[in-house]
């Protein structure tokens, strides 16, 4: 997933005009704005900084606090997929920052990599000669080792790993690594972004085993600065990789060990909790102990349901084909005793 530069909280300081004017409104509903974001309210974000524009009014459009709001929106919409929206907004922001800042500021630069995820996953070519807009500015103005410069590097070196070029998006991905970790230290999330976009360059080069160190690696982060829910895609990486080692047993092992940990964090009725007895199951069902996989579907199914998931669909075929393949008659019946024994 490619990085952008951060939507913000407007500082009274650098956004003063909008004291003098307009007392705090248009800076308390832009930081509302922020605050939904970060609970990942889109909708509600947006309808914040949407009213945080009444500033376009008072000290109209070219403002510094005007332009940060429409790199803001701009950034949502794209999170939305709505790339034509986000690009409209993105590209207002980069012409009030450039009548105000000049072209080769770090906030022009910033806007340049938010544009460039517009284009990162349809058009590599152009998001590429945009982060380099980017990085040509950061190396006049704040320097190319500074975590800014750093967030397009990286975007950089995920559009390299997507066409195939894995020794430039390897150097890009370690330089990014070396330097975070001086900066930030070798726990932060971002360390964990970076040990992650290292283990897919190694995956798709078939390094399964140095691409689940790294996965390893950005699990343990992740686990300890952001919690549980922010860690199933690295979950779902290892266990591919375990399967793709054909190694039914470590992916046994990490998955059971996984479900205690998410079942105590998140409890039982999740649907993350769900999907790990779902692929419990799958597993045994490849190991032919139907018994044990009819279990393992049978409570994801219900937890499914409970949720009202369509994966409950998923699980119940699963049922039925180990019943149709089995000895159904007595495999129910013995599991059907165990349960009552529990």
């Amino acid at each position: 997933m490619p990085l952008r530069c951060e939507i913000i909280i407007l500082e009274p300081k650098r956004y003063s005009r909008i004291y003098e004017h307009f007392p705090c409104k248009a800076l308390i509903y832009n930081n509302i704005g922020f605050v939904y974001y970060n609970q990942a309210d889109y909708a509600k974000a947006i309808e914040f900084y949407q009213k945080a524009l009444i500033r376009e009014k008072v000290v109209g459009i070219e403002d510094l606090g005007t332009a940060q709001t429409y790199n803001n929106i701009g950034l949502i919409y794209i999170f939305q997929g709505n790339n034509q929206k986000g690009l409209e907004y993105l590209q207002k922001s980069l012409q009030v920052r450039k009548k105000i800042l000049g072209d080769e500021h770090p906030d022009i630069a910033q806007t340049y990599n938010n544009i460039g995820l517009v284009f990162h996953d349809i058009n590599y070519s152009k998001a590429l000669k945009i982060y380099s807009k980017a990085i040509e500015i950061y190396k006049k103005t704040i320097g190319i080792n500074h975590l800014n410069a750093m967030t397009t590097y990286y975007n950089i070196a995920e559009i390299y790993r997507n066409q195939g070029d894995y020794l430039k998006s390897l150097v890009i991905y370690k330089n990014c690594l070396l330097i975070h970790k001086t900066v930030l230290g070798i726990k932060h999330p971002k360390i964990a972004e970076l040990y992650y976009g290292i283990g897919l360059v190694y995956d798709n080069q078939g390094k399964y085993l140095e691409a689940l160190k790294m996965f390893q690696r950005s699990l343990r982060i992740f686990k300890e600065t952001l919690g549980i829910n922010r860690v199933f895609a690295v979950y779902n990486k290892i266990i591919s990789i375990y399967f793709k080692q054909n190694n039914l047993e470590g992916a046994l092992d990490f998955l059971k060990k996984s479900l205690s940990i998410v079942e105590k964090e998140l409890g039982i009725n999740n649907t993350n909790t769900a999907t790990i007895y779902y692929d419990i199951a799958g597993i045994y069902y490849k190991q032919n102990n139907y018994k044990k996989a009819l279990h393992y579907f049978w409570v994801s199914y219900n937890i499914f349901l409970h949720l009202n998931d369509e994966n409950s669909k998923k699980a119940y075929n699963m049922l039925e084909v180990i019943y149709k393949k089995s000895d159904s008659s007595i495999l129910l019946s013995e599991w059907l005793n165990e349960q009552m024994q529990k």
